[in-house]
């Protein structure tokens, strides 16, 4: 088996490992052949979404074992949304401790610590999304600074563009997610920005 990269000798032994034969004495065989193979996109993502369907790290680590097994490459975890915030911040505990479905769905720094070193060994980068400036409310509303998200009359929408707390806010919380996943491709989302009170709000306008 020959590779490029420790990452390719990774690939080629998947190979080999589906090539095997058992049988029933318990013997294993393989038909002698010679195979040439490589990836026709570098990056071969599967998405999760943690925030509005819980999993548990368990079942997070079959996932990474399953994109092993087929090759895939990236695991694009979805971790916060509108309907929660299960990653819990050493810089704002606060953020899961009101944000999460409760404190049974949360995924602490160890949790993220031993998943992303799980999916390294298998050979899968893991790039998580923190959906924002919308897709917040009320998730990340309830637990972070005052005033964080825009207000319209009794709604929320997204994040306050307009406050340098929201960007203190943010420097300090997406430094701690940077060391927490050491991956150099992150996900801020972006989408919908204007769903909900838009900008409707009289102080931001």
């Amino acid at each position: 088996l020959t590779a490029a990269t420790v990452f390719g000798a990774l690939r080629g032994l998947e190979t080999f490992s589906q090539l095997l034969l058992p049988h029933d004495d318990g013997s294993v065989t393989i038909q002698q052949q010679r195979i040439t193979d490589w990836p026709r996109f570098p990056f071969r993502a599967v998405m999760i979404d943690s925030s509005r369907h819980f999993l548990p790290v368990a079942l997070i680590r079959a996932h990474i074992d399953a994109m092993a097994y087929n090759k895939m490459n990236v695991l694009h975890w979805h971790i916060v949304d509108t309907a929660s915030f299960p990653y819990v911040s050493t810089a704002y505990p606060a953020l899961s401790a009101k944000g999460a479905y409760d404190s049974n769905h949360v995924f602490t720094p160890e949790d993220v610590a031993g998943i992303v070193r799980y999916a390294k060994f298998r050979g899968v980068r893991v790039i998580p999304e923190f959906d924002s400036p919308g897709h917040t409310m009320p998730a990340w509303g309830k637990g972070g600074p005052p005033d964080l998200l825009t207000t319209c009359g009794s709604s929320l929408g997204p994040l306050r563009a307009d406050r340098n707390q929201t960007y203190d806010f943010l420097s300090r919380l997406l430094t701690e997610v940077a060391q927490a996943f050491p991956d150099q491709t992150f996900h801020a989302g972006g989408d919908e920005v204007s769903w909900g009170c838009g900008g409707e709000n009289a102080e931001v306008k």
